[in-house]
């Protein structure tokens, strides 16, 4: 039964794993002005692709359907630098993996499957009827209910009535219609309701749709703005929303850095629910943020966060007050997300800061303007410190190199903005028994900044259009796993004054799933 199932399906999926973009369609680099007139931008959104689902996405799709947790040991391509399969075949190595994982969840389903009275009458119905379709987000044909129906024969026949639901689960989790993120479009060139469904619950939960998502599909109410709005307002306020954001927060900001324990002994001293508490923070926070509609500006500058006992030893006299489940913190210490324990702990090194990891994240991420690369043979690693230097007198002296500088000067002042937060998040005053300073000032598309301090640079940073713009262009990244293309200028506009408007960061991710770029692909694919 392995290689039957298995062989068939590497075969198939192989083949599937294509990327249908329009070949005119050139990613644009972020900010660039764009030629389009935005008053009557495209009608057309991202191009398909055929996407493999991410291993995070596999495990969440096996414990939303089939309550069983999986891992799935495989390895996830990078796009723009969020996790999308869209580009490479599928090699034997991965197929193989799908398949052995495939049976070993097979063997757990197949015992309570088999105890349900409903599998007396007619199992390969009732596998196919509350199995297959949850895996499949839309209900499947009768050719291959047929195909199905055949290979639970066929395991009956080998291995009696638990081989006939093995080979059929085992089978269903390595068809392309589980494995593949399958899109079709309807008569009006919008994404049909089951495909709309998948994209709304993989960017928005991190999993497949559930039972009432599917319906609104079945019915036909996913075919305007307000029945996607109403499904995506819903899913906001719902649990798994932080299912799915985590997924999001954690690469956009390296979270996921802080797991390599070799790297980061220091990280892996704390306690176990200190180590959670620190990565699970940033992802509460902006969801927070997004549910109650808060501005670009209040995301980076608030001072109040979820009270969490496991983080005393980390925020300190930071918590000035409790009120129920907020803290509320010093105002002229913490502000706002960047300022989070967390994220300062996953751009740092081992009981060292990095000013360099921490500007060119702010660079990066939050301005989209990431500075160049290293010219070859440039020399990156500082010298070991001088007794009694501090992080920025070492970084100062390194790179007065005018080679350096001028990629440095940017990403360097705004890193030495964060030095009064040592390489766990916590604040501090001194660093080698000298008094750190927090000074700045550096250039931003033009604009000269001069601030003091993590606060003051939040403060800045909240004030800049182009935050609102660049929150639109990551979230895009994530979601949809395609490459941006000239029509997705005139949407990041749209998004941003979404963002700045009254329903703040909700009403941004409420105007994404609503748009053009999100329903109404550029270049359709021709059934599944």
């Amino acid at each position: 039964m392995r290689w039957v199932v298995g062989a068939v399906v590497l075969l198939c999926v192989a083949g599937c794993n294509g990327v249908i973009e329009d070949p005119s369609a050139q990613p644009r680099a972020p900010g660039t002005p764009g030629e389009l007139d935005c008053a009557d931008p495209p009608e057309v959104g991202a191009p398909v692709p055929l996407r493999r689902l991410t291993a995070r996405q596999l495990e969440a799709t096996i414990a939303d359907v089939l309550m069983q947790r999986a891992s799935y040991p495989i390895a996830d391509e990078q796009l723009l630098g969020y996790r999308s399969n869209t580009s490479s075949g599928l090699d034997t190595t991965t197929a193989r993996t799908l398949m052995t994982t495939s049976e070993a969840i097979a063997e757990m389903v197949a015992p309570s499957v088999l105890a349900d009275p409903a599998c007396v009458a007619d199992c390969a119905a009732f596998v196919l009827d509350t199995i297959a379709a949850p895996l499949f987000r839309r209900p499947i044909d009768a050719d291959t209910e047929a195909r199905f129906r055949a290979l639970y024969d066929a395991g009956v026949a080998a291995e009696g009535p638990a081989g006939g639901v093995r080979w059929l689960v085992s089978g269903l989790l390595q068809s392309p219609r589980f494995l593949y993120v399958l899109e079709a479009t309807d008569a009006t060139g919008r994404l049909d309701g089951w495909s709309i469904a998948s994209r709304l619950s993989y960017s928005l939960w991190g999993g497949p749709p559930d039972a009432e998502l599917l319906a609104a599909a079945a019915a036909g109410a996913l075919g305007d703005h307000d029945g996607i709005a109403v499904q995506a307002e819903r899913m906001i306020d719902d649990p798994r929303f932080l299912r799915g954001l985590e997924e999001f927060v954690v690469q956009w900001l390296s979270l996921e850095d802080l797991d390599d324990i070799s790297a980061r002994p220091d990280f892996g001293a704390l306690d176990p629910a200190t180590q959670d508490a620190l990565r699970r923070e940033p992802v509460e926070f902006l969801a927070t943020h997004i549910r109650f509609g808060s501005s670009p500006a209040v995301l980076l500058t608030a001072s109040e966060t979820r009270a969490d006992p496991a983080l005393d030893v980390i925020y300190g006299d930071d918590v000035v007050a409790v009120e129920g489940e907020v803290a509320r913190l010093d105002p002229a210490r913490r502000a706002g997300l960047l300022s989070l324990p967390g994220v300062l702990a996953a751009l740092s090194h081992a009981e060292e800061t990095s000013p360099t990891l921490r500007g060119r994240a702010v660079l990066a991420n939050v301005l989209c303007r990431p500075p160049p690369p290293p010219p070859a043979g440039v020399v990156t690693t500082l010298p070991p410190p001088m007794p009694g230097a501090t992080t920025r007198e070492r970084l100062e002296t390194h790179f007065a190199d005018p080679g350096c500088s001028s990629c440095h000067a940017a990403m360097d002042g705004i890193g030495f903005a964060f030095e009064s937060y040592d390489w766990l998040g916590r604040t501090r005053e001194l660093e080698n028994g000298r008094p750190i300073d927090t000074t700045a000032s550096f250039t931003i598309a033009g604009d000269t900044v001069s601030v003091t301090g993590a606060t003051d640079l939040a403060a800045v940073l909240g004030e800049r259009r182009d935050v609102a713009e660049c929150l639109a262009r990551h979230f895009s990244r994530y979601a949809v796993g395609v490459r941006e293309t000239a029509g997705f200028d005139c949407a990041v506009g749209e998004l941003a004054d979404a963002a700045e408007g009254p329903m703040g960061l909700r009403g941004m991710v409420v105007a994404y799933v609503t748009s053009a770029w999100f329903v109404k692909p550029g270049l359709p694919m021709e059934g599944e």
